[in-house]
Parts: structure tokens; C-alpha cells; sequence
């Protein structure tokens, strides 16, 4: 999560997570608790309210966010459109990864 405060050096906030197959069962994301515990952190450490930006993604949207975000009044989200590449620049990455052979590459290691 990147942080902007007026007057202030930007911040990275992250919040790493083991991540454990489960054998068949379930999805392997992200859920939207796991957004909602980064957001809590964040606002925590940085000790003010706290704005959001978000892209489209389906996870961000679900009901559980929305509650979280109803019930307490020092988080705000702005939802960007589905397609912003105007507002969202790295809408215009994806599209050019897309074209490309690098869309679907998975490297094994840091030589490739």
C-alpha cells in the first residue's frame, strides 16, 4: 500500500503473508480480510484517517470491505472505474505486457 501525506515522504505499508496450498480445496488469493488486516496496520502506524484508491479488482468489491468501510469513519474508498487507464496508470502496463511475450512467463530464478 503506497501512503501520502501532505508534506510528508511517501510510504510503502505491506503486510507479508505465508501462503499454504490447501490441497485442492479453496482459492490461492487473496481475500478480502487480508486487505481489510493491511488497511488496519496502516492505520495504526500512520495514526490518521485513511483514503483509498482502489482499481476494479473483485476481492476489494466484496460485501465484507463495503461493511468494514461503512462501520468505520476514518476509512474512505474511491473506486476507480473498471477500466481507468487515465486515473490508473498501470492499467496501460498490463495492456502492453498483454501484447507481449511476458504475459504469461513464470522465471525460476533471477537470470532470466
Amino acid at each position: 500500500m503506497c501512503c501520502y501525506r501532505a508534506g510528508e515522504t511517501s510510504r510503502l505499508i505491506y503486510r507479508p503473508r505465508r501462503h499454504r496450498k490447501h490441497r485442492g480445496k479453496g482459492r490461492d488469493t487473496v481475500a478480502w480480510s487480508d486487505y481489510r488486516d493491511l488497511v488496519v496496520r496502516a492505520h495504526i502506524q500512520l495514526q490518521a484517517p485513511i483514503v483509498l484508491i482502489w482499481d476494479d479488482l473483485n476481492t476489494r468489491r466484496a460485501a465484507g470491505m463495503r461493511e468494514y468501510a461503512a462501520a468505520h469513519d476514518w476509512l474512505t474508498i474511491v473506486q476507480l472505474p473498471s477500466y481507468a487507464p487515465g486515473l490508473n496508470p498501470v492499467e496501460g502496463i498490463w495492456s502492453l505486457l498483454r501484447r507481449g511475450p511476458l504475459a504469461n512467463t513464470a522465471f525460476t530464478d533471477d537470470s532470466e
